[in-house]
């Protein structure tokens, strides 16, 4: 039976996503930038699921975004995960406006399956990877550059020797604020 790597996020325009990336310039550290057209925030990961799931999970998305308008996302500060001393990726941590919280709870409860020791959601988007373990000091400073979340996506992760690839599978429209 096939498997399909997904996840559930919503994407900053183009535009404020390479805003986003400039910040990367504070990082000293050896790093791998993410490609602006894939930088996302995840609400949720699934992870390897059977091909035959896909038409129920993109409704689940569908049903867990009903109702709820768009709405806006700023950044807030540079952080490094799981922590500066030993990082994994760098990533902006961003705002978590209440449209937002209730989408990323509807999406949760709909499609994950608790797991022990599972972290809460912390509203982020990944800007870049460290090919190990890094200690990283990061200028926190972010220009106002929010944007406007008007959309969510059901994404499979192709992974490919040159890096992830992103599959639409489901683009949910969010009615205007």
């Amino acid at each position: 039976m096939p498997l399909r790597r997904l996840f559930v996020a919503v994407y900053p325009p183009l535009d404020v996503a390479a805003r986003l990336l400039n910040l990367l310039a504070s990082v000293t550290a050896k790093h791998r930038p993410m490609n602006a057209a894939q930088l996302h925030m995840t609400l949720v990961f699934l992870g390897d699921t059977p091909a035959s799931n896909m038409p129920r999970v993109a409704e689940s998305v569908e049903r867990a975004a009903a109702g709820i308008p768009a709405f806006d996302v700023a950044p807030t500060r540079l952080i490094a995960l799981p922590s500066a001393r030993q990082a994994r990726l760098v990533a902006v941590q961003t705002t978590a406006p209440s449209p937002l919280l209730e989408l990323q709870r509807r999406l949760a409860a709909r499609l994950v399956t608790p797991k022990a020791g599972s972290h809460a959601f912390r509203p982020h988007i990944t800007l870049a990877r460290f090919p190990g373990v890094a200690s990283c000091e990061l200028q926190t400073d972010v220009p106002d550059i929010a944007f406007e979340v008007n959309r969510v996506r059901l994404i499979q992760t192709r992974l490919q020797p040159g890096g992830a690839v992103h599959v639409v599978w489901a683009d949910v429209a969010l009615p205007p604020h």
